[in-house]
């Protein structure tokens, strides 16, 4: 364990939970729901703590709505794979979009900043032949 970071124990229902506190613990948990039709396969991701928010700029609103991105809570690292089942992704989140740059999933240069939030679009072209 880093040394800023200190453990705190209790215990509930005969269980033990650990609280981790310090400047270096970072909450990297994320929302996924997969959206299916037909063979398109759409992802859509946010940081957990967006879920339920809107956020506007001068000229973009979006809701980080339940019914669309509250599937499952993961960890930050599992993204790259739940992404690579997609033909399309949704992502929102400064944690989540910058993963997906990281990846080299979505380019810099074509993201969104909505209310300080960024946002991703993520689709997988195929050339029919």
């Amino acid at each position: 364990m880093s040394p800023n970071v200190s453990r705190l124990g209790f215990i509930c229902d005969s269980s033990i939970y650990f609280i981790l506190c310090g400047d270096k613990y970072e909450h990297k948990m994320i929302y996924t729901k997969i959206h299916e039709r037909g063979s398109e396969v759409l992802i859509a991701a946010c940081d957990e703590e967006l879920l339920g928010k809107k956020f506007s700029s001068d000229d973009f609103e979006i809701e980080v709505s339940e019914r669309f991105y509250g599937g499952e809570v993961r960890k930050i690292e599992e993204l790259t794979t739940i992404i690579s089942q997609a033909t399309m992704a949704n992502l929102v989140g400064n944690r989540v979009v910058s993963k997906a740059i990281q990846e080299g999933l979505v380019s810099e240069a074509h993201i969104l900043e909505i209310g300080g939030v960024k946002h991703a679009q993520y689709v997988v072209m195929f050339d029919k032949k």
